[in-house]
């Protein structure tokens, strides 16, 4: 169902709700959904609510089978102190990009 005026997409239209009597906590016009748990769950219109962004555990692994890194990287740095407290302090790194990233 879709959300009504002034209402987030956490909430949805209740069946329920008996327009002849006020709206109140008895006779709310609009469910609160709780946040999905699992991606069946969020499959079925209307249990909760899944935005699309959501991560479900499916038992896959996420990465490479054996993923393989290297960092070589170069570094240059320069301290300098210098009079009335003040410093300078330079550092440049370059590295390569390489392997399963």
């Amino acid at each position: 169902m879709l959300p009504g005026p002034q209402h987030g997409y956490l909430e949805q239209a209740n069946p329920a709700f008996d327009p002849t009597t006020p709206e109140s906590a008895k006779n709310p016009k609009f469910l609160t959904l709780d946040d999905c748990t699992s991606l069946a769950q969020s499959k079925i219109a209307g249990a909760c609510a899944a935005f699309g962004s959501e991560f479900y555990a499916d038992g896959k692994p996420d990465t490479y089978k054996d993923p393989k890194r290297e960092y070589e990287a170069v570094e240059f740095e320069v301290r300098k102190a210098f009079s009335h407290g003040w410093a300078l302090s330079v550092n440049y790194r370059r590295r390569p990009v390489e392997g399963q990233l």
